[in-house]
C-alpha cells in the first residue's frame, strides 16, 4: 500500500511540525500520496518541504488536493 499523508483535520502548524519528518521517513517507500484538500496554503506548506529535499511530485490530474510524490 502506498504511504499517504492526510492533512485533513490538521492545522497549518501541525502540518509544519509533522510533514517534514514524515516525508523523510518515507523517502525510501515512494511513490506516496499527500492529501492537502482545497487549501492553497496547505499545498504551499507541503511543496516547501518537497522542494527543500528535491522530491519530484505532481498534482493529481483529477484532484487538485492530491499530490503524488514520485521520487
Amino acid at each position: 500500500m502506498k504511504p499517504t499523508f492526510d492533512c485533513h483535520n490538521m492545522t497549518y502548524s501541525e502540518v509544519e511540525d509533522k510533514f517534514e519528518n514524515w516525508i523523510l521517513l518515507n523517502s525510501k517507500n515512494l511513490p506516496a500520496d499527500v492529501i492537502t484538500g482545497n487549501s492553497q496554503k496547505m499545498r504551499e506548506i507541503v511543496k516547501k518541504y518537497l522542494d527543500k529535499y528535491d522530491f519530484k511530485y505532481v498534482v493529481s490530474f483529477n484532484n487538485q488536493g492530491l499530490l503524488n510524490v514520485l521520487s
